[in-house]
């Protein structure tokens, strides 16, 4: 009844103010949805970022200053640094 009486002040039929009803609200459905994504986007970062710290400082120092060829090395037991061949 009162989508009628509005619809007869705006001069348009009950049918096609439902329909301009129906595609604001789903406009603004998928507004919040997105917005939602967005925030636990940025939820998820800023945890991942916090926990990454809190890991970060709480390890040990290394005693050894790390080696910065070690990629290079070839491990000891490998064949072609066997003596007996």
């Amino acid at each position: 009844m009162l989508l009628s009486q509005a619809a007869n002040g705006l001069g348009e039929t009950p049918a096609g103010l439902a329909k301009e009803v129906s595609s604001v609200l789903l406009l603004v459905g998928l507004v919040v949805v997105v917005l939602l994504g967005l925030g636990a986007i940025a939820m998820v970062l800023m945890m991942g970022g916090r926990l990454r710290r809190q890991v970060r400082d709480n390890l040990p120092p290394a005693d050894p200053p790390p080696d910065p060829m070690w990629p290079l090395q070839v491990p000891p037991e490998d064949e072609e640094n066997r003596e007996d061949q």
